[in-house]
């Protein structure tokens, strides 16, 4: 009887969880999560637009304007919390971004604009889809 749970451990279980697919998957998902609830506390503690951007495949860079006040354009990159000059976050290969809204941005009080709901959806070859949403009223960022 051992033998033959293990042999089905062995065949189907095991390889599971060895597959890189869904540790990059996952890793990348806490990234983004991250990195937009970065952009919205940076925007709202520097009471000025920061911009995301995803036109770029597997590409969120982030951008924050340079003056205060709705709608500002947003010129200037934003510093990563580590005083990177430019801060993005790059999907791994294998590991597809995809999103309800190519740009947004969080404004002085964190909300995105346009005033919607914003979905961004990580999904691995083979794996389920992860989403992270952004709350149309609040901004509040959670998975």
């Amino acid at each position: 009887m051992t033998l033959a749970i293990v042999g089905i451990l062995a065949g189907i279980a095991l390889p599971r969880f060895f597959s890189g697919a869904t540790f990059q998957s996952r890793g990348f998902h806490d990234q983004a999560l991250t990195a937009l609830r970065y952009a919205q506390k940076a925007a709202v503690a520097s009471r000025r637009n920061v911009c995301v951007d995803l036109t770029t495949p597997g590409v969120m860079a982030f951008t924050i304007a340079t003056a205060t006040g709705a709608g500002q354009p947003c010129t200037t990159a934003l510093a990563g919390p580590g005083a990177e000059p430019a801060f993005s976050v790059t999907a791994p290969s294998g590991v597809a971004l995809a999103t309800t809204s190519t740009t947004f941005a969080f404004d002085a009080l964190g909300r995105p604009s346009p005033n919607a709901a914003v979905t961004v959806t990580i999904t691995a070859t083979g794996e389920t889809a992860r989403n992270i949403t952004v709350e149309q009223e609040t901004g509040y960022v959670h998975p």
